[in-house]
């Protein structure tokens, strides 16, 4: 686990402390851990960093989408001596870097529905996350229609997106306990075949446009 180091010389000496003590490190890959949470790119960063080997994982810095970030993430990753990939879980965008790096893109819903700073997300994602996704050597996405809406929107070959899919952890529940639970929830009698459909609604979109 790598992490800056806090107190008030964190933004400078911490920093460098930290990038030597990366140039010791026997890992093939710098993954970027500051994703973690309890939201959806949160839970697959976590799911996706704990299955990684060879992984020394960034747990320290600016907020990932922060503008200082930009800056900053660039500096560490032009100093790379020990690592050969970075892989970011989310979209932060990156600007320089001396060794190839994944990116992952979950879909395009700011693009889509931007709701309120439009202007700003398709200037973020026009300028800065488009130029990443064609430097990146690799870009991860969580399904095929999302695949698709990337290879169109930047017109990049269809071998360079990936699909890693999204799941879901099941935990063993007892029928008796799961059957009590969906009566006492909805009424519904037992072994009642039932069909769920999940998802999460955000202000300023729909379901179905009119």
């Amino acid at each position: 686990m790598l992490h800056d180091e806090g107190g008030k010389d964190s933004d400078s000496a911490g920093f460098y402390r930290m990038v030597e003590s990366m140039k010791s490190s026997s890992h093939y890959i710098l993954a970027d851990g500051r994703w973690r949470g309890q939201h959806g790119i949160g839970r697959f960063s976590t799911e996706v960093l704990s299955r990684l080997k060879n992984v020394d994982i960034l747990s320290q810095g600016p907020a990932p989408l922060s503008l200082k970030n930009l800056f900053w993430q660039s500096r560490l990753l032009s100093r790379q001596q020990a690592h050969r990939v970075y892989f970011t879980p989310g979209f932060n965008p990156v600007l320089r870097s001396d060794i190839p790096f994944v990116l992952t893109i979950h879909d395009l819903i700011h693009l889509h529905f931007p709701g309120k700073m439009k202007w700003l997300k398709q200037f973020f994602y026009t300028i800065f996350i488009k130029s990443s996704a064609k430097n990146a050597a690799k870009i991860v996405t969580v399904s095929n229609y999302s695949k698709q809406c990337i290879l169109d929107w930047t017109g990049l070959p269809d071998e360079k997106v990936v699909v890693a899919g999204n799941g879901i952890l099941c935990r063993k529940v007892p029928a008796t306990h799961l059957d009590l639970l969906i009566y006492c929830m909805w009424g519904i009698p037992k072994n009642t075949k039932i069909w769920a459909v999940l998802f999460r609604r955000l202000p300023k979109r729909t379901l179905i446009k009119k």
